[in-house]
């Protein structure tokens, strides 16, 4: 977070002369941090959602687990990810619709960007690397994986849901 208004700042006042920020300056700063970022956080995004099927879901799920409500550890559970996943495909989902998508986000050919707690019916997921969860987000961003109105709600901290049912 720091580094993202360092850099929304920094594109404000030195291009423009401004002491105000706007999307636009958020909008770079999260393209400077995802180019400078850990080599590690780039290569382990792309083994969680590279895929030779044309239109898979990888990296929506992978987003919406990123924007799922989670407990105070970190850990989610498969029906927070329906809503958020839901709402960027625009579409209802079920957990079966996804299911496999968080088995593979564990797997370590993919990286393991997801740990895994609990017993079957009753898994909880986290991202393995705390840090991956903003990756994911600004890296969603970046693709137009989430519309204008999500990017509005998590630009708002007041929002109490990001997307409300």
């Amino acid at each position: 977070m720091h580094g993202l208004g360092k850099h929304a700042c920094l594109n404000a006042i030195i291009p423009a002369g401004r002491l105000h920020l706007e999307e636009g300056d958020v909008d770079a700063a999260i393209d400077v941090l995802i180019a400078s970022s850990n080599q590690f956080f780039k290569d382990a995004y792309e083994a969680a959602t590279r895929s030779n099927q044309p239109g898979n879901l990888l990296r929506h799920v992978l987003m919406a687990c990123a924007l799922a409500k989670a407990d105070d550890s970190g850990y989610f559970t498969p029906v927070a990810v329906k809503e958020p996943l839901s709402a960027i495909l625009g579409r209802h989902v079920e957990i079966a619709n996804f299911q496999n998508h968080l088995k593979a986000f564990i797997d370590p050919k993919r990286k393991g960007v997801l740990q895994r707690d609990g017993e079957p019916r009753a898994y909880r997921f986290r991202f393995k690397e705390p840090a991956m969860q903003p990756f994911v987000i600004m890296k969603g961003f970046m693709e137009g994986i989430i519309d204008a109105d999500a990017k509005l709600a998590l630009s708002s901290p007041e929002e109490p849901d990001l997307f409300a049912t």
